[in-house]
């Protein structure tokens, strides 16, 4: 009888766990995602901006070191 209750007690405790666990885990990777996707916009718009100055200036030497070095990370 004793072994038949902790069964079911220990599957509602798995049940309860996974059901604050996977939605917690979902909003996390959401969140990391929506970083991801900013941090990447916002390198997009330096090169962009060093891009158009080294189109007007001809200079090239700022936009080349600066993808060198995102290129190393």
């Amino acid at each position: 009888m004793r072994t038949r209750v902790l069964t079911v007690v220990l599957a509602f405790a798995v049940l309860a766990v996974a059901g604050f666990a996977v939605p917690l885990l979902v909003v996390t990777a959401t969140q990391r995602t929506e970083q991801l996707v900013a941090a990447r916009t916002a390198d997009l718009d330096r090169f962009a901006g060093l891009a158009a100055q080294a189109a007007e200036s001809g200079d090239t030497g700022a936009l080349t070191a600066e993808v060198t070095r995102y290129a190393a990370l």
